[in-house]
């Protein structure tokens, strides 16, 4: 049971990672395409 958790958990956090990474790269994106 702990263990699922932990993977659950490992999961969300990864995903999040991923959201993160990808809102970050899509605003460096946008800030260049506007500072030009």
């Amino acid at each position: 049971m702990a263990v699922r958790q932990w993977e659950i958990l490992a999961c969300i956090a990864c995903n999040w990672l991923n959201i993160v990474k990808v809102e970050r790269e899509k605003n460096a994106k946008y800030k260049l395409s506007h500072t030009i």
